[in-house]
């Protein structure tokens, strides 16, 4: 186990259901969009988790609407020096709206809350695995996607080809797109602005 156990800790309070299993070659297949698409992590650091956010989601008595609509898929992993938090939105097709860009921003508070609550159990229990305060969280937004949507084809035509990855700056986030099947974890945490959690209990 590496300095830190955040994603221990997170796997350790998520209940069935939530958490995505490793396949046999220890990559995670994320599932989702309509109709259904596969992405495939390759990679991932031995400490890490795969969380389902559609199945946790913001607190109950949160109100109905825009808050609820959250991204698909929160990878958490720790390495030696770092924690990752990498925020996932997949959609079959890529469009230009900031729809995804909205719900992987309205995601932040759950990470949040869950890193608080791992902070909180290292204080009661001895035994705990320990999250360390001192170990940087690093914070990535990606959208993936399968292909590009025809009017990205139409516009990017007129000047030079689409790419297959890149970033954007919304609402002071860097959230980084790309289209293809596989992606390897290092490349998702190579990628754009780093964040650190601004609370430390």
């Amino acid at each position: 186990m590496t300095d830190s156990a955040l994603a221990h800790s997170v796997g350790k309070r998520l209940g069935a259901g939530r958490l995505v299993e490793r396949n046999v070659d220890g990559r995670f297949t994320l599932r989702g969009g309509q109709p259904r698409m596969n992405v495939e992590i390759d990679s991932p650091p031995p400490d890490s988790v795969a969380i389902r956010m559609d199945n946790v989601g913001h607190l109950p008595a949160v109100e109905d609407g825009p808050w609820k609509q959250v991204c698909d898929y929160l990878l958490i992993a720790d390495e030696s020096a770092v924690s990752y938090a990498v925020f996932i939105e997949l959609k079959r097709t890529l469009h230009g709206d900031n729809k995804p860009r909205e719900q992987l921003l309205r995601s932040l508070p759950i990470l949040e809350y869950l890193y608080s609550m791992c902070m909180v159990a290292r204080r009661i229990s001895p035994h705990e695995p320990q999250v360390s305060v001192h170990t940087p969280l690093s914070i990535h937004f990606w959208i993936v996607s399968e292909k590009f949507g025809p009017r990205t084809d139409i516009q990017s035509a007129r000047r030079r080809p689409p790419k297959s990855e890149s970033r954007t700056s919304y609402c002071g986030a860097t959230v980084n797109t790309l289209v293809g099947p596989v992606v390897s974890f290092s490349r998702l945490v190579a990628a754009g602005t780093r964040a650190r959690m601004d609370t430390r209990q």
